[in-house]
């Protein structure tokens, strides 16, 4: 439903960055643009971004890359909920490695995008509305299980009770950035018995194209440990969003 209800007004070529399943974020690139200058765009995002993006060059041409930069060809694009009516999507939040040329072409294209996103909530509501069924919340949320998995019988042993001061096995100090990082039971009743990773900030690699700053203090669709709650905190990519460059505002370009 969002290939029927939105893109259709994007044509391409454009560039589409997973920022959680099922919320995307597009860039409309220029026409007149050749395929290498737009792929080293496409690339340049995600070795900033250090998220997975594709490349929509045509029909049936797609250009994926994941966040460690592992590339292949596509005839579509691979996100699995890239379509699914529970999809949304978002533009002009991420900017790219170099500013973009204002032309007629690529405004018309962005504000037919635009358009596209602002009717888009209404429009999924009466088709799905037609169909018997109930429009989705209005919100859009992170990885809900924080990427936990189950812990062996080993770790179970290793892991368990806490450390002297009431952090979680596992968990060690980082000499450089002083968070906590390493792997360890999650604390909260709800993720009982979940191996959990945590970052510190020193894995932090999710920074802007265009000012190479951090896009949020602590690394996207991953966790950190706060001392003060007592909690494995997880940090949904859509954190990453609310970044500005310094002097500058959202829509500069």
């Amino acid at each position: 439903m969002l290939r029927t209800l939105i893109l259709p007004a994007v044509e391409p070529r454009y560039l589409v960055v997973e920022i959680v399943a099922a919320l995307y974020h597009l860039t409309v690139l220029p026409a007149e643009f050749g395929d290498d200058d737009l792929e080293a765009i496409a690339r340049a995002q995600v070795r900033a971004n250090r998220l997975d993006a594709c490349l929509v060059l045509g029909e049936r041409r797609v250009l994926a890359i994941d966040a460690e930069g592992v590339e292949r060809r596509e005839t579509e694009v691979p996100f699995r909920l890239f379509g699914h009516w529970i999809s949304a999507a978002v533009t002009r939040r991420l900017r790219t490695a170099r500013p973009l040329p204002p032309t007629d072409e690529v405004l018309r294209r962005q504000t037919a995008l635009e358009a596209a996103l602002k009717e888009y909530p209404a429009r999924r509501a009466e088709a799905l509305r037609q169909r018997g069924m109930l429009p989705p919340a209005d919100f859009v949320v992170g990885d809900l299980t924080k990427g936990g998995r189950d812990a062996t019988p080993a770790e179970l042993a290793a892991l368990s009770g806490r450390q002297s001061n009431g952090v979680p096995m596992g968990l060690v100090v980082c000499a450089d950035c002083g968070f906590w990082k390493g792997e360890c039971l999650d604390p909260n009743a709800e993720f009982r018995g979940k191996v959990m990773r945590v970052h510190c900030g020193c894995d932090n690699w999710n920074r802007c194209a265009a000012c190479g700053e951090t896009l949020y203090p602590f690394r996207l669709n991953a966790n950190y440990y706060d001392q003060r709650e007592g909690a494995v905190v997880h940090v949904p990519g859509f954190s990453g969003l609310i970044h500005e460059c310094a002097g500058t505002s959202r829509h500069d370009g």
